[in-house]
């Protein structure tokens, strides 16, 4: 059953912050970091060394006064708002009602939480505010406290709890594909705590991640890149005795079959190279889990981002797996107000999003199947 309620623990920080240097040593030492990737996309290869040279500093160890506030400085991952805002009606009433960017941002902010109570799914933000750890900017609207990000974790979560809640298990285990710094995991865990989750992203992504759920969770047991090196495999056993298990890219292969319940990927799929794509969706790790559930665009990037992925190449054209599929309306209101002029706001066309979650393997729950990967929708 979800959890009712949320507080925020404050974290031995010092403690915590030894173990996210210790990841970082790690990643170093065996050149672990983006910078040996050359299957990245350009734009995430760029973002990803920009983000190494501000954790690390001119001295080659963690500048923690840039971890403690990652979110704040948008490092990595993009967030809104950018800049305090206030209220909406208090504090920058009259520049939040003026000026083009402070009325494109808060209007998305308000539609985000439209968006989360028409679809039912407002409940969650309410149980689990955005959290203080990484210090960012913070909208406060009707007793809601949350980023454009923050909302989307919950109604990810909003939707995986009204489809998937009675068919996985209380200690279920889930792997989430290009995680960012954890926000649905953690979200996922204080949901469901018996839970267990395994977040694959660049091995930056991978130092906020430590930061963030240690900060968030302070008892909760997590297992890096550091610990990840002694293991030849990362076996179901492993992840139970852990509440998260954060795996650079370069050693997802060790991810053993049979080894999670669920697979998630968000927005991330349709960023990727074929490379990528392909080496997730077609590994065992995804072939034998119980579960996919994924939001991304159904149309590729313009060309010249450095990938072609679209709807067509998911894995959801089996109408005897298909548990839910629908088009995702809490992307969309970002694009409808990014065109913020001085004193106007200007909407814009945004591009649509699916969402799918269906069964993974042959037979499942009573769903029969009698088509296996790879396929597509045509």
């Amino acid at each position: 059953m979800p959890s009712r309620s949320d507080s925020f623990e404050k974290p031995d920080d010092e403690s915590l912050l030894v173990q996210v240097a210790q990841d970082l040593e790690a990643l170093l030492g065996q050149n672990l970091t983006s910078r040996a990737d050359a299957a990245l996309i350009p734009d995430w290869s760029a973002r990803a060394r920009k983000a190494l040279g501000r954790l690390v500093g001119a001295d080659g160890a963690l500048d923690v006064e840039v971890l403690r506030n990652f979110r704040r400085h948008q490092i990595l991952v993009d967030d809104i708002p950018a800049w305090d805002l206030g209220g909406f009606w208090k504090n920058n009433a009259v520049r939040n009602s003026v000026v083009g960017w402070r009325r494109g941002t808060c209007h998305c902010l308000v539609e985000c939480l439209r968006v989360l109570q028409e679809r039912g799914f407002a409940p969650v933000l309410r149980r689990h505010p955005c959290p203080p750890v990484g210090n960012p900017h913070v909208f406060s609207r009707e007793g809601y406290r949350y980023t454009f990000r923050w909302a989307r974790h919950a109604y990810f979560i909003g939707l995986m709890n009204e489809v998937l809640g009675g068919r996985l298990d209380e200690a279920f285990v889930a792997l989430d594909i290009g995680s960012s710094y954890g926000g649905f995991s953690y979200l996922a865990r204080k949901e469901h705590p018996a839970s267990h989750h395994v977040l694959v992203d660049l091995p930056e992504q991978l130092i906020l991640a430590r930061y963030f759920l240690g900060s968030c969770l302070p008892g909760a047991r997590i297992a890096g890149p550091r610990e990840l090196m002694r293991e030849s495999s990362i076996t179901r056993q492993f992840l139970l005795e852990h509440d998260f298990v954060l795996v650079p890219t370069s050693v997802f292969e060790k991810l053993s079959p049979g080894s999670v319940d669920l697979v998630t990927n968000f927005a991330s799929f349709t960023e990727m190279t074929r490379e990528y794509f392909d080496r997730y969706l077609r590994s065992e790790v995804f072939r034998t889990s119980r579960y996919f559930y994924t939001i991304n665009r159904i149309e590729p990037y313009p060309a010249g981002y450095g990938t072609d992925v679209s709807i067509l190449d998911f894995p959801i054209a089996d109408r005897a797996k298909r548990l839910h599929f629908g088009v995702c309306p809490i992307f969309s209101v970002d694009f409808m107000f990014r065109e913020r002029r001085l004193f106007f706001l200007s909407r814009t066309e945004p591009p649509p999003y699916f969402e799918y979650i269906g069964a993974t393997s042959e037979r499942l729950d009573g769903i029969a199947s009698g088509s296996t990967w790879p396929g597509n929708l045509t």
